[in-house]
């Protein structure tokens, strides 16, 4: 019966996570392929999967502790119309701030755009139906004079 010497390589550590992956399924294949996983060689097998697994977590942990962290960006018009999908004129997004269509900031003169709240609004393309603005509006009615809910 061959036997199949299971290692660390210490070399992993440095390498990218799918690297890892893929090596971590090779020496799975490898194990298995090789010799049937029986109750005798189980503990030996998990033993590798374990390994691997805290291989995979140390690295993610690298990763997110060296990833860059995003700071939100504040944007001009100019910024806007390059940041929107649509790329927009300069008349249409001031068309927006007028209706307050568009979240943004006003600094003395200068319009000024979070990014953030830019993605924000982008994702929020989601428009109520008929029924649910009826809704709203008996809901807004009712409130500021204080009436009687209106049902159908």
């Amino acid at each position: 019966m061959h036997e199949t010497k299971l290692h660390r390589d210490e070399t992993t550590d440095l390498q990218p996570l799918s690297v890892q992956l893929s090596e971590a399924g090779r020496y799975f294949k490898m194990f298995t392929e090789e010799r049937a996983i029986t109750l005798e060689n189980l503990p030996q097998a998990v033993k590798l999967i374990l390994e691997k697994v805290e291989k995979i977590e140390t690295s993610l942990e690298t990763l997110k502790a060296h990833a860059p962290e995003e700071q939100d960006q504040w944007m001009d018009v100019e910024g806007l119309m390059a940041y929107h999908p649509d790329k927009p004129a300069r008349k249409t997004i001031y068309d927006w701030v007028t209706l307050r269509r568009v979240p943004y900031h006003k600094d003395g003169k200068r319009l000024r755009f979070l990014r953030s709240e830019i993605d924000a609004w982008l994702a929020g393309g989601y428009h109520k139906t008929e029924d649910e603005m009826q809704e709203a509006a008996v809901d807004y009615v009712n409130a500021k004079r204080g009436g009687l809910r209106y049902d159908k």
